[in-house]
């Protein structure tokens, strides 16, 4: 695809993943030794912590540039706080702006424990700063499938792949291979007949909770398309998403219908492989 193609499709998967990547607590926060801090800093680090708890981030900014201030030997405590506020508040700029004095020193770039590396990797990659964030994230090493996710499709290109899913066929297979560790979108377009009193259906199926009896799986709409691999025929990906493949083999495509002697038409599918070579 083209490099202006994929920045735009880049920014708008990590948009996309923003809201999970932040939503446990910070990386950093999870090895501090609160013991060692004076009590004052303790104090202000919970009042911080309740805050960005509740989503105050204004008032989060607010506070810590003043315990800051007051506290200026564990700034970068406080500053990891202050860059979370900024970047929940879609403020890339300050992101950058508090973060990048911390590249070049070491020490505090172990404390802070891949937060500052991460955070400024997506802000680069929100300003379409593609290659420097991308640079960045890979140095990361969290073991989370939304940070893997959110990660590999922003900084890897896709390959496409379209088939004819028919309506009248249980698990229907392809010669396409994925690996473990690939992100996998699964897009479709068409509509399938599933009887005289059904009728006809889109690749997201029966939005509306009907015919659920008839299902293969109760996961998934009544007619929804999905697929799996060869290699686990119970793990389920979905239309739409951004999948990452836990078990490498052959895609196999199924619709959610466990009598399909009565449908008629097909599915137009398209797969998007992120070939993860982290």
């Amino acid at each position: 695809m083209s490099n202006f193609n994929s920045n735009i499709n880049r920014v708008f998967f990590f948009t996309c993943c923003l809201i999970f990547l932040f939503g446990t607590e910070l990386q950093a926060q999870q090895n501090l030794n609160f013991d060692e801090f004076p009590e004052e800093v303790k104090d202000n680090l919970k009042s911080l912590i309740s805050l960005r708890k509740s989503k105050n981030y204004e008032a989060l900014i607010e506070l810590g540039e003043v315990y800051k201030s007051n506290n200026s030997e564990f700034e970068y405590v406080f500053d990891i706080y202050l860059i979370d506020a900024y970047f929940q508040l879609r403020d890339f700029d300050k992101v950058i702006e508090y973060t990048e004095p911390y590249m070049s020193n070491t020490e505090l770039l172990l404390a802070g424990d891949g937060d500052f590396e991460m955070y400024l990797g997506q802000a680069y990659i929100q300003k379409e700063r593609i290659d420097e964030g991308c640079a960045l994230l890979k140095k990361v090493k969290i073991d989370d499938p939304k940070f893997t996710i959110a990660y590999v499709s922003n900084c890897f290109d896709y390959k496409e792949y379209s088939f004819s899913v028919p309506g009248n066929q249980l698990n229907i297979p392809t010669d396409l291979v994925v690996q473990k560790g690939d992100v996998v979108e699964l897009l479709a377009s068409g509509k399938v007949g599933f009887g005289i009193f059904a009728g006809y259906s889109g690749p997201e199926g029966f939005k509306n909770g009907m015919f659920r009896n008839y299902n293969r799986t109760q996961e998934k709409n009544h007619g929804e398309l999905f697929f799996t691999t060869s290699s686990d025929p119970y793990l389920f990906y979905g239309l739409k998403y951004l999948n990452l493949i836990e078990s490498s083999g052959r895609i196999i495509f199924h619709i959610n219908d466990k009598d399909v002697r009565n449908n008629s038409g097909y599915f137009k599918a398209t797969v998007r492989v992120y070939e993860n070579s982290k």
